[in-house]
């Protein structure tokens, strides 16, 4: 994919922002689905990430626990699916998590904001004390679209092009 397209669906997904709160309207939806989801599989950093995961092995890779792979690696179509990695980035303790918000999507000029919440433990409450890494796979139908973003409560916090 070339350069302008990935910037124009980048784009698209900072318009989204406004989606659902009188901004921008989306084009259409399409649908979300969880593949997986983890405390140790977003890799380093202080802030949201959204990668797109290419293959199976990238996907075996993101849902490995301590260089061990998944029972079950889930069924996806990647002539037709995009899947997404989306992380909180690294966090002190036990108790974080990403969780999907809506199981649909908008997209607006070929960009899908895949809305998400991202949770903290609560004051008080007992965690894990080492630094983990949470995430959520999802998996879109990729037709049509050129980029993806992680949006909390319609504010895109982390974007990709696809």
């Amino acid at each position: 994919m070339n350069r302008k397209r990935a910037v124009a669906g980048v784009v698209a997904v900072l318009l989204l922002a406004g989606a659902d709160g009188g901004g921008c309207k989306s084009d259409r939806e399409v649908a979300v689905r969880v593949v997986g989801a983890g405390i140790q599989c977003g890799g380093g950093g202080d802030f949201p990430v959204v990668k797109r995961l290419a293959n199976e092995q990238a996907l075996v890779a993101a849902l490995s626990v301590g260089g061990v792979a998944p029972a079950k690696v889930p069924q996806i179509d990647w002539a037709k699916e995009a899947v997404v990695l989306i992380t909180d980035g690294q966090k002190p303790t036990g108790g974080y998590a990403v969780e999907l918000a809506s199981d649909k999507a908008p997209v607006k000029d070929g960009a899908a904001g895949i809305k998400v919440a991202f949770t903290v433990p609560q004051d008080g409450m007992m965690t894990a004390q080492l630094v983990t890494s949470p995430c959520l796979v999802v998996a879109i139908p990729s037709e049509g679209l050129t980029g993806v973003g992680a949006m909390v409560r319609d504010r895109v916090v982390a974007k990709t092009g696809l």
